[in-house]
Order: structure tokens, then sequence, then C-alpha cells
């Protein structure tokens, strides 16, 4: 979904999302030097029900997988290396879901020594931003 998409389905939160995402990876193309391309959106929302997002990473190296098994969006995620989530809700509660846990080393079961993850509450306005290749969940 393009900013542009978003805007004309009337998703006037993702079409803002989107905009800002997007003049924020012109900024760091410049401050970097290395040319980056803003990469497609996706909204997630959390009902309480227990969804989640399990450990994984956004960027997948390209001899990894066969692009054509993937679903479009995700078959250019040899490309990533930044990933940004932009929370957009108010009034959020702990039993909605959708915190971000990012992990120092991929789990090997499911109960990770807290010394290897931090949380990150999902506030409305907050900005998390990191590697493509760095564990999380959300």
């Amino acid at each position: 979904l393009t900013p542009q998409q978003a805007a004309a389905e009337g998703l006037l939160g993702m079409a803002y999302g989107g905009a800002f995402l997007s003049g924020l990876c012109l900024r760091l193309s410049k401050l970097s030097g290395n040319p980056l391309a803003p990469g497609t959106l996706q909204l997630a929302c959390y009902d309480g029900e227990g969804v989640s997002y399990q450990v994984h990473e956004d960027y997948v190296p390209k001899g990894d997988y066969d692009p054509e098994n993937l679903p479009e969006h995700h078959r250019e995620s040899y490309k990533r290396r930044i990933t940004a989530i932009l929370y957009l809700q108010d009034d959020w509660d702990k039993e909605f879901g959708g915190a971000f846990r990012a992990h120092a080393v991929r789990p090997k079961t499911d109960q990770p020594n807290p010394e290897d993850f931090v949380d990150v509450m999902p506030d409305g306005g907050s900005l998390v931003m990191f590697r493509s290749d760095m564990p999380h969940e959300v």
C-alpha cells in the first residue's frame, strides 16, 4: 500500500504514516550517502486476542528463499536494511498487544533470557527504528 493508495482509501493515518516514513527514508539516504528506497507499508491491528508476530527478521538474504513463493510485499526482503514502526493509536492498553520486543540474539526457546531482549510499549506517535536483520517480535 502506498501513501497515495492509503489516502484514496480514506486511511488518513496510514497516508500520514507512509508520507512521514518515506520522508524519513529520503533524509536518511542524504545523511548516509547510501541510497535507500521506501518499501511497502503494512498495517497491523491487535485486538487483544493474542494475535502477534512471532520472532522473525525483516531482512532475508536473497539466496535463502525463492521470491516467487512469497506474497508480493515480501519479495524484496533482501533489500531491506532499516525497519520503522510508527504507532498511530491513542489510548493503548497492554491487553491490546502490539508491544515491540527487540532481541539481542534469536531466542532458542519460548522463554528467552530477559537480559537478551528489550520491550518497547506502543505509545501513540512513537517511532521505533531498527536494523532489519535484528530478531524481533510484535
